[in-house]
Formats: structure tokens, sequence, C-alpha cells
């Protein structure tokens, strides 16, 4: 079993009671003690394998992007090179394939006129060469990065930076195919940072957030398969943006988390909730004194539920500084994680094997602002997860037409077969991301939507879901 067993380790803790009784938190460490960090280092994770991915630009020898792997019971890897011959511009960030473990590691090469650079990982192989993804749009200068991220319902990865003329970019990388044509997300909205993005793993859409060069608002757009990006729009007019907006997916509700600090507000942390078909929330503040300084970064853990955000706290010499959001409780106070310090930002992804958040950092001196610049870790463990059941073996649509005199019922008809699988209790088909029917596992696996319109396209979603709650991997079908 790759998680560990934790009922009888005594873990360090931040207070003097624990701010949840089912997660413990390991005292911080180094990754590597003789590789210094120029800015950033990000993470990823591995679910076929249960590897946690570590990334990032070396600062004192010859600044080019770096990894580790942790690998469960083991711990972290020898620091390698990922590629020489490019300097990363600013931050490397990668993601997974969460059904295959290849991953992507990304960056703006400085040495190669800031075009967006990548080089692909793939199980008992290694990185491949690097290559360019564009020659077309180069990458920002500055602190610009090409973040990316992965869409378990297509398959594809998701990059996306500000470009040279200031514009959010972004390219699709199909495995097998390589990069399609890249092309601004919004030619309206200029951008200043980064474009964070995160796949809705429901229904396909994949939002991207940055803040806008002209009003400083959080700003956003949703890519729709089929239809292109939407018009950039503001998430809210009440406050500007001190760095950037980090976005996560809530697996559970179809919910997406907003963050960034309020630069209106003294930087305080502050976040809204996007509800497809209801916008977002009102924007809230988290608890507590704290300022954030640069970003404010979140993962969802959907064991329990809830989010947990971390970030430098300004405030308090730059302590990595955590809070966990609980539905119906909203945000617990403040804590910090020891007396580590982040020179920038503090990254989290969540371990679906694992039942663990890890946390990766630039610093983790005693208080001290600018830290050792050694990449540092710890993690946040939480109960173990519930496993998902296998996904129904095939799923189906077909149009047809019921008709009584003058009138026309257009129905959708889907149909489906069951998995081999006796856990299950149920299947969950949706509508454009919307819950329309649970079918119980017995049967019949068919379903017929009534009143449906001409010229419409309509995208179903099937999973299987056992007595947990937890649900399978989706299977999709439009139908026009």
């Amino acid at each position: 079993m790759i998680r560990k067993i934790l009922a009888c380790i005594l873990f360090f803790n931040v207070t003097a009671t624990a701010v949840y009784a089912d997660w413990s938190i390991t005292t911080p460490a180094q990754i590597s003690a003789i590789d210094e960090v120029a800015h950033n280092v990000s993470c990823s994770f591995d679910p076929t394998t249960g590897k946690f991915l570590a990334v990032w630009k070396d600062y004192n020898t010859n600044q080019a992007p770096y990894y580790s792997f942790y690998i469960p019971d083991t711990g972290w890897t020898a620091v390698a090179i990922i590629a020489g011959s490019t300097i990363p511009q600013h931050d490397v960030y990668s993601a997974c394939n969460s059904s295959t473990g290849v991953s992507i590691a990304a960056w703006g090469d400085a040495s190669n006129n800031n075009y967006p650079t990548y080089s692909i990982y793939t199980p008992g192989l290694g990185w491949s060469t690097i290559d360019t993804i564009t020659t077309s749009f180069s990458v920002a200068s500055g602190q610009y990065n090409v973040f990316l991220s992965f869409d378990s319902v297509t398959g594809n990865f998701i990059a996306t930076w500000t470009n040279s003329s200031g514009y959010p970019t972004y390219a699709f990388y199909t495995p097998g195919t390589g990069w399609g044509t890249p092309n601004t997300i919004s030619g309206t909205s200029q951008a200043e940072g980064s474009i964070f993005s995160v796949a809705d793993s429901i229904n396909g859409t994949i939002m991207a957030a940055w803040s806008d060069l002209t009003t400083n608002y959080p700003t956003y757009s949703i890519y729709t398969p089929g239809s292109g990006w939407s018009p950039s729009t503001t998430i809210t007019t009440a406050s500007f943006l001190y760095e950037d907006v980090y976005l996560s997916f809530d697996s559970t509700t179809g919910q997406t988390l907003a963050t960034w600090g309020n630069s209106e507000a003294n930087s305080v942390p502050v976040y809204s909730f996007f509800t497809p078909g209801m916008g977002w929330s009102t924007m809230g503040t988290l608890p507590g004194t704290t300022k954030v300084d640069f970003d404010i970064t979140t993962s969802f853990d959907p064991v329990t539920g809830q989010f947990l955000a971390a970030w430098s706290d300004h405030n308090h010499l730059n302590r990595v500084t955590y809070s966990f959001y609980t539905a119906g409780s909203g945000w617990s106070s403040p804590a910090f994680l020891s007396v580590a310090a982040a020179r920038d930002n503090v990254f989290l992804v969540y371990g679906s094997l694992t039942g663990q958040i890890l946390s990766t950092w630039t610093g983790g001196g005693n208080g001290e602002e600018e830290g050792t610049q050694v990449p540092y870790y710890a993690f946040f463990d939480g109960p173990a997860p519930q496993f998902a059941p296998i996904a129904p073996a095939s799923f189906s649509g077909k149009v047809t037409n019921n008709r009584f005199l003058t009138q026309t019922d257009i129905i959708n008809k889907l149909n489906w077969t069951p998995a081999n699988d006796s856990t299950i209790v149920s299947y969950v088909l949706r509508r454009n991301g919307v819950l329309i029917y649970t079918a119980p596992s017995t049967g019949p696996y068919t379903y017929e939507d009534h009143n449906r319109l001409k010229n419409v396209t309509y995208v179903y979603t099937l999973t299987s879901q056992n007595q947990k709650g937890v649900e399978s991997s989706v299977l999709t079908v439009t139908i026009n």
C-alpha cells in the first residue's frame, strides 16, 4: 500500500491543536541541500505510479531546468537536469497525463527569443530533447511563465502564457499528434503576469484567469470544446490583483475556486467560487491579519471535500502559511508551517493514491525573508482516499423523434454497458455538466432525454459511482 500508516506516528504540529483531526503535517525538509533555486518550485502528481514531480530553475550553476521525483516510502531522487543549453526566464511548470503517466515540463526560454519551450518525460525513457511549442508567439519578458494543466476528459495538455504583445495565449498538446496551432485567448484583454488554467474534469471545459493589464481586475475566460474561448470577463471589480489569479477545481461539486492577493486591501488573501450556470460568488476574505506575498495557491482533496490554500505571509517574516476551506464552515484560521519562510510562491498538488497534498517552495530559512534558496517540501497527510470504481464499458447516444399530430418530441436516447465491478451502486448521467439521472447498477442501462431543442449541442457524461459516492473516470457523448 503506497500511503503511509499514520495512526501511531507523531507529526510536527504547527498550532496548539490540530486544524482538522484527519490531517497531519510533516516537518518541512529540503528536497536538495546542494542545488539552489532561482524562483519557485512547482509540482505535479502521477497517479499511475504515485510519484510526485518537482521542477525549478537552477540558480547557482547553469540556470537550467532541474527536477526531482518523490517516490513513496523512498524519498526524493537525486536532483538532475531536464535539459541543457536552455535558460528558463523565470519558472518551470509541469503537468501529468493521469492515464499514461507521461509528464510535460515547460518554460519560456530566455536563451532562445523567449519562445515557449518544453520537454516530455516518459516513464522508463526519461526526458525528450527540448523543443519549442511555437516560434509564432514568444513569452513576455520578465516574470512570466508557461503554465501547464491536463484535461482528463479530452486527454489533452494545455499550455498558457502571456505573449510578447501582452495577450493571454494558449496551445493544446494532443498525445500522438503534438502541439496544435497556438492562438490568443483574448485579443481585447492584455495580461500582466502568468495565465493560470484548470480543467473541469466533469465536462471538459477549461478556465484561464489573469490580471488585466489596464484595470488590474481579476479576469477569466472559459474554453468549451467545439466553441472556443468565451469573451474575457472580470471576476470582480471590487478588487485589484497584487500578482496572479490561481485556480482549482472541485470535482465533487463542479465549482472552480479562484484565489489572489487583494492589492486594494493591503494584499489580503481573497477568493471567489465559480458555479456553472450561476457565475462567481461574492468575493470573500480569508481570516487573520495575513498579507500575501506573490500568489495564494490552492489544491482540492476529493476525499474530505476541502480546499487547502498556502502562501508566503509578508506580515510574518514570509513564513509558509496555510488555511483549509470546508463547505458550510468557511476558512480555518491561518497557521504557520513551522518557521519555514518562502521566497516566492508555495505550490500545492494532491496525490490521489496517497491521500497527501505536497507543498513545495524556495527558502526555508528560520524566519528569513529570503531563506536559503534551496527547494523545500512538506506533506499535508489526509485520510486515505476511496478508490474510484471502474467506468462503464461503453456509452452511446442517438437522436429520435416522437411525432403526435402537430407535436414533435425530440429525444436524445442514451445507452451504456455496465462495468464489471461489484462496488458500483449507481450510474450518474449529466447533461452539460448538470445531473439529470442516477440509474441503479442493476439497470436498465438506458435513458431517454425528452423535449430537446433543434440545432443545439448536448454533451452527456456518464460515470460509475460506489457506495462512498466516489465516481469513476468520465465517458462522454456529444449529440447535435
